[in-house]
C-alpha cells in the first residue's frame, strides 16, 4: 500500500515525498512512526526536527486586481452566450419535432385520400 501512495505523489507538477520518522515514546521502550508528505527539498529539515516554513504568497500587482474585476464581466458574457446557444438549440429541436409530426400527419392524409379515391372509383363502376 505504501508503494501505491508514493507512486501517486509523482503525478503532479510538484515532486512530493512520503517521509517516515521513528519517534521514541516517553517512559517506555516502544517507538511510534510519524508520516508526512512533503516536497523533496523540505524532507531533510523535517527529519532533523526543524520547523517547516511554508512559502509566503507573493503580493499581487494592482493590474491583477483590475483583471479580476473584468473577469466576472467576461464570465457573465460567456454564460449569456452559452444560454442563448442552448435556447437556440432547443428551439431548433422543437421545430424539427414539429416538422416530423406534420410530415407523418401528411402521410396519413395521403393514405386516407388514396383509400377514398380507390373506394370512390370502385363505387362508380358498380353503379
Amino acid at each position: 500500500m505504501a508503494k501505491k501512495a508514493v507512486a501517486s505523489l509523482q503525478t503532479g507538477s510538484k515532486k512530493l515525498t512520503k517521509a517516515i520518522r521513528m519517534i521514541k515514546k516517553d517512559g517506555s521502550d516502544s517507538y511510534s512512526f510519524d508520516e508526512k508528505i512533503l516536497p523533496q527539498d523540505l524532507v531533510n529539515d523535517w527529519l532533523a526536527g526543524k520547523p517547516i516554513v511554508k512559502e509566503q504568497p507573493k503580493p499581487e500587482k494592482p493590474a491583477a486586481e483590475e483583471a479580476k474585476a473584468e473577469e466576472p464581466a467576461a464570465e457573465e458574457a460567456s454564460c449569456r452566450r452559452r444560454k442563448s446557444q442552448l435556447q437556440k438549440k432547443q428551439r431548433l429541436k422543437s421545430q424539427l419535432q414539429k416538422k416530423r409530426r406534420l410530415k407523418s400527419q401528411l402521410q396519413k392524409i395521403k393514405l386516407i385520400n388514396s383509400d377514398l379515391s380507390l373506394l370512390f372509383s370502385t363505387y362508380q363502376y358498380r353503379i
